[in-house]
């Protein structure tokens, strides 16, 4: 980024710039490709047939990168200054490796924060010809108009290419309690910062030059990231964090997400008021343009004098070595990430092979669940046909006995009406009297049970009066055959 924000600043002043790189690749060759330049931007790829026979105003150099065809300039002297810019302090392709080399070849180092500056001191370097080049903002971030915010912490961005477990977990938290949390990085949504993009948000969580360009906008910022983090920044912290480029290295605290959540829903409105109150001394501390101004005004930026065959030698033997060691770790980023997104694919195809078995599962379990269900109502309606059966039989054996003895009662009744002296009620009073003292009326005989039925049967048969009245009876029965 610091290359890209330079060759744009320097494009906007009007100049001609000529880019040497080991690889361009994206997003960077579109953002590079993207500025308005007029025909005055000129890339180049690792490429040694490229001639650089310019007269420059001006040569930066990132991560000991130099052009074949311009070294082998160096011998003769420039009459441009070189400016080697370091950009870490703990990674060995940023450490100033070749000192005695860079001594004698540069103008000025620059560092990205003073603990470079110090790192680039311990490796030999001379302090006074050292630069602290902080880190700067594009124009852009100062010139923002942005009006003071008020509230509750609404919108939040978090801007890393590798956030760490508590700050994902944060952002659930910080989500499920209302807040918007937008995300950007090369896992999640990789875009370029600019103005426009930190402009809606209350608040950014966040490492590096990200810091600086919130600041510059007045939007205060929460220091945490892989390495964890002070937190807010404040009057009593912002010069230390400075110092380590807002890296979250000064004091690597790490917190979980719940006390994340906390201090920044807890301390969003005193980080606000730091932010706003302190805008316009972080905009001018970082404004590009002035540490553009104060490098080119710098009276150490002399023309570079000839160098030893020997000392190009060992620039170009370096720049070599850095440029296998670049394609490696490049073509390592590339596994990695096509291995990554594999890794993702089978985690996807996983995911919906684990959700089709769990889905499978479901069917089965649900399939069951009927299948004991259908069982148990089975064997209730077998329970409850064998209930019908039975209470049928009960039924059948009550019709049964019932019809045997509506056919007891029917039976005394045509004994009793059998005789002529029985048609009238008086007959059948007669019997009843004489035979149990009482009458034998139909009702009677229509509520009496099996063993009253016998009884009045026999009592009827075995009496006086029946027996008479059988043979009065059989009398007449033999006339009326005889007539």
């Amino acid at each position: 980024m610091v290359a890209l924000e330079l060759v744009e600043h320097l494009l906007e002043r009007g100049w001609h710039v000529d880019a040497y790189t080991n690889e361009l690749g994206s997003p960077m060759l579109d953002e590079l490709t993207g500025l308005p330049h007029d025909g005055r931007l000129r890339l180049v790829e690792a490429s040694p047939a490229e001639r650089f026979d310019g007269d420059y105003d001006l040569v930066w150099m990132q991560h000991g990168v130099l052009p074949p065809a311009f070294l082998e300039r160096l011998e003769g002297g420039v009459a441009a200054p070189v400016v080697w810019h370091h950009l870490s302090t703990f990674m060995d392709v940023e450490m100033p490796i070749l000192a005695d080399v860079e001594s004698r070849t540069t103008a000025i180092s620059t560092g990205m924060c003073e603990r470079v500056v110090d790192v680039l001191e311990d490796f030999g370097l001379d302090r006074e010809r050292t630069l602290l080049f902080d880190n700067p903002a594009p124009d852009a971030f100062a010139d923002h108009e942005r009006a003071p915010r008020t509230g509750a912490l609404e919108r939040v961005l978090v801007v890393s290419n590798h956030p760490p477990p508590e700050v994902r977990d944060a952002v659930a938290v910080l989500e499920a309690q209302g807040v918007e949390v937008s995300r950007l990085g090369v896992h999640d949504r990789p875009v370029r910062v600019t103005p426009e993009v930190l402009a809606p948000f209350d608040a950014v969580v966040t490492i590096g030059k990200t810091v600086q360009f919130a600041l510059s906008m007045g939007i205060p910022a929460y220091v945490y990231d892989h390495f964890g983090g002070v937190g807010w920044l404040t009057d009593e912290t912002l010069d230390d964090e400075a110092a380590w480029a807002f890296s979250g290295r000064t004091t690597q605290r790490r917190i979980d997400a719940d006390a994340l959540v906390a201090e920044l829903v807890d301390g969003f409105s005193a980080a606000r008021d730091f932010a706003e109150r302190r805008r316009e001394r972080h905009a001018e501390r970082w404004r590009l343009s002035r540490h553009v101004d104060a490098l080119l005004a710098d009276p150490r930026l002399r023309p570079a004098a000839p160098a030893a065959a020997a000392d190009v030698r060992r620039l170009a033997s370096f720049g070599r070595l850095y440029g296998d060691l670049y394609r490696l770790m490049r073509s390592r980023d590339r596994v990695a990430t096509e291995a990554s997104a594999s890794l993702e694919v089978e985690r996807a195809e996983h995911a919906a092979a684990a959700e089709a078995r769990d889905r499978r599962e479901t069917e089965v379990l649900v399939i069951g669940q009927r299948l004991t269900a259908a069982r148990a109502d089975m064997h209730w309606a077998i329970e409850r046909a064998a209930t019908a059966q039975r209470a049928m039989r009960r039924a059948e054996r009550r019709l049964a006995r019932r019809e045997h003895l509506d056919a007891q009662r029917m039976g005394l009744v045509e004994v009793l009406l059998s005789r002529p002296w029985t048609a009238t009620t008086a007959a059948r009073t007669v019997v009843g009297w004489m035979t149990r003292r009482d009458p034998i009326r139909f009702s009677d005989v229509l509520r009496a049970d099996p063993e009253s039925l016998g009884r009045m049967r026999s009592e009827v048969l075995h009496s006086r009066s029946y027996r008479i009245g059988r043979v009065v009876g059989d009398e007449r029965a033999s006339d009326e055959g005889r007539a």
